[in-house]
């Protein structure tokens, strides 16, 4: 029997724990304002008086829609308020229309502003005075999204993981740019032994320069603090057909977004030796899948279709090892749409043994200006047999 779900399953984890290579790497929070950011925050007020809201509860969202924010906070004193927001950089000159908040008389806040622009950053407008005051006393404190940017000596990944329906996110200590880190990480197209090559290009973590992420979209996440440089989340759906897709993140700048495009991902596969059978996409489940006879003196064939342009996206095959066989590994650019085994490898496969064989699509994106570096990993698997 085939117990190599167990093994793929094992490698999964591994994958998402250990990050100190390339290839090795595995992928809605609210954002809270702590101390080291309260200089995104601007105390306004003509009548030199300290704002009523608390700094540390201040909390900002976009919805998946990118059109509304959803703002949170908490006050010394009952408040009543009024809010407002113009694009970051873009001050109006006229007075902004102040909208009331939706609570009165209050110390807890959850507001929603509808209508800000998708593509640009804002800056919100709050307007408190205290319940017990006129509206004369008011204070007014304006909070900026930014850009989640990394510094020039790190890198800001994420890593989504479809099989196993998680995104995890680090900070690597790297001073590459992304896409050369990403072009660097490929490596050379063929088939060998397993553990023969490198997998990729080192790169170590270092404490995660994020307070919070989400993800909202093609995938719908939140992600929690798992250690000092590591976040970490589930998703139960993958929106294959949606075109949206963006992360909010909470660096120590404040608050903001990343718009990203739809990753490459994998339409179809086929497995072929003696026969023909299509790649099984069972989410890396404890179930044997179909198996594919291999004719020693026949190559294995793996093809796909694409869902997606295949632009810096890299197919991966592998079949695991067995008692003294090491292990097969293959990589090709996605584009190429097939991997061949070549025939002297599959006669080093021990006989009468189903092994697990799995394709991995990484597809790859690089944000150079904001230093991130996204990999969405959709995978497909076969039982495969040497007769």
């Amino acid at each position: 029997m085939l117990n190599s779900r167990k093994i793929c399953r094992s490698s999964a984890k591994t994958l998402v724990v250990v990050v100190c290579l390339i290839f090795s790497l595995f992928a809605s929070c609210k954002f809270f304002l702590r101390g080291d950011v309260k200089h995104r925050i601007r105390n306004n007020s003509d009548n030199g008086l300290p704002s009523l809201l608390l700094p540390d509860s201040i909390s900002l969202e976009r919805t998946p829609a990118q059109t509304s924010i959803t703002l949170s906070f908490e006050t010394s004193v009952a408040v009543s308020c009024k809010l407002s927001f113009h694009p970051v950089a873009e001050k109006p000159t006229e007075t902004l229309p102040l909208k009331d908040c939706a609570s009165m008389s209050a110390t807890k806040f959850s507001e929603l502003l509808s209508g800000v622009p998708k593509d640009k950053l804002v800056t919100i407008v709050i307007k408190s005075w205290a319940s017990s005051d006129k509206e004369t006393s008011a204070t007014f404190l304006e909070i900026d999204e930014t850009i989640p940017a990394a510094d020039a000596q790190s890198l800001n990944m994420v890593a989504v993981d479809l099989g196993a329906s998680r995104l995890e996110f680090s900070t690597l200590n790297s001073s590459d740019l992304p896409s050369a880190f990403v072009f660097s990480g490929q490596g050379e197209s063929g088939c060998w032994p397993s553990g023969e090559k490198s997998p990729g290009k080192a790169a170590v973590r270092k404490l995660a320069i994020l307070q919070s992420l989400s993800s909202q979209g093609f995938i719908s996440a939140a992600t929690s603090k798992v250690s000092q440089k590591t976040f970490a989340g589930t998703f139960q759906n993958t929106q294959r057909l949606s075109t949206e897709w963006s992360l909010t993140a909470k660096t120590a700048a404040g608050f903001g977004r990343l718009r990203l495009t739809k990753p490459t991902l994998l339409a179809s596969s086929e497995f072929s030796g003696q026969s023909k059978v299509p790649g099984n996409y069972d989410r890396l489940e404890d179930i044997d899948p179909p198996g594919l006879k291999l004719p020693p003196s026949t190559p294995l064939v793996v093809s796909w279709v694409l869902d997606g342009d295949g632009k810096n996206a890299t197919a991966t095959l592998t079949i695991e090892p067995s008692g003294a066989f090491t292990g097969i590994s293959c990589r090709s650019p996605a584009n190429a749409l097939k991997i061949t085994v070549p025939a002297a490898l599959i006669a080093k496969m021990p006989p009468n043994a189903r092994l697990w064989s799995t394709l991995r699509l990484d597809s790859w994106q690089a944000l150079d200006k904001e230093r991130w570096v996204v990999r969405v990993s959709d995978w497909s698997s076969m039982g495969v047999q040497k007769m």
